[in-house]
């Protein structure tokens, strides 16, 4: 990703596993990352430094924001997804499918993640 001219952090990986593109509030993003609404808010303000996401005002509620991925933020998470393909490809080349797979099967059951998130 970074060859691709996008920032690479931990943190930043942690807020795909738990924000989708259609967006979500604050203490939606805290909960379902086990984490309090401060720390979240200091990981999206970390975000939105390099522009991956922007916060923007609930339709709803117009006193509540909505965090949504940015254009950026989303070809940043088309090359995230892309980088995770090629790790699997490679994997499987040098372990065999059937290793990779038991190991995917392993990680899903271990920590499941929302399949349409990288």
């Amino acid at each position: 990703m970074e060859e691709a001219g996008f920032p690479v952090r931990f943190s930043y990986l942690q807020l795909t596993r738990h924000l989708d593109e259609s967006g979500a509030r604050i203490g939606e993003l805290a909960r379902r990352a086990g984490v309090s609404k401060q720390a979240m808010g200091e990981l999206l303000d970390s975000c939105e430094k390099v522009r991956l996401v922007a916060r923007l005002v609930d339709p709803e509620d117009r006193r509540a924001k909505v965090i949504h991925f940015t254009e950026y933020g989303l070809r940043w998470l088309a090359s995230l997804r892309e980088a995770v393909a090629q790790t699997e490809d490679e994997m499987r080349s040098e372990l065999g499918e059937g290793l990779v797979t038991s190991l995917a099967k392993a990680l899903r059951a271990y920590s499941p993640l929302d399949a349409s998130l990288p």
